[in-house]
C-alpha cells in the first residue's frame, strides 16, 4: 500500500466491508469514506474501518479485503 494522506471524509452510514479470512467471511461497519491522496499525487476514495488503535485504516490495505457492501435494510 502506498503512503497516503486523508484529504476529506464523509459518513458511510449503511455500508460495511467484507473481509475473507480462510473460509470465514467477516463484515465490519465502515467508519467513513475518505478521499485520499497517495504519495505519487493520485487520489482515490477509500472505505475506512477502525483498526486496533484509534486511527481508521483503509480497507484496501488489508490482503483479506474483498468488497464493500450496502447493509440490508439501511436507509438510502
Amino acid at each position: 500500500m502506498k503512503p497516503m494522506t486523508i484529504v476529506q471524509i464523509i459518513p458511510a452510514d449503511g455500508w460495511c466491508a467484507l473481509f475473507v479470512e480462510g473460509a470465514a467471511e467477516k463484515r465490519y461497519a465502515l467508519t467513513c469514506w475518505a478521499l485520499v491522496e497517495y504519495s505519487d499525487g493520485t487520489r482515490s476514495i477509500e472505505g475506512m474501518v477502525h483498526g486496533n488503535d484509534a486511527y481508521p485504516l483503509a480497507c484496501s490495505s488489508s490482503k483479506n479485503f474483498s468488497k464493500y457492501e450496502r447493509v440490508k435494510g439501511a436507509e438510502r
